[in-house]
């Protein structure tokens, strides 16, 4: 499993390019990606929708604030 993370701020956006593809170049084309954030001291998990390719996922517009990461 690995996580990413993002950053949003008044003054700095982050987007995250997520591989479907682990270091010695298998690629896994049933990977998914999923979003974990803390509400009402309980961690919310959801599948995220996002732009892929066929190598990467392109998260662009679902880092919300700084209480999200992702994990595939």
């Amino acid at each position: 499993m690995n996580f990413f993370f993002g950053i949003k701020s008044s003054i700095i956006e982050s987007c995250l390019t997520i591989p479907k593809f682990q270091n010695f170049g298998k690629s896994n084309k049933e990977l998914k990606i999923f979003e974990a954030f803390p509400q009402n001291n309980k961690w919310k998990i959801n599948q995220v929708n996002c732009e892929e390719n066929e190598n990467f996922f392109l998260i662009n517009n679902q880092i919300e604030n700084n209480n999200f990461f992702f994990f595939s």
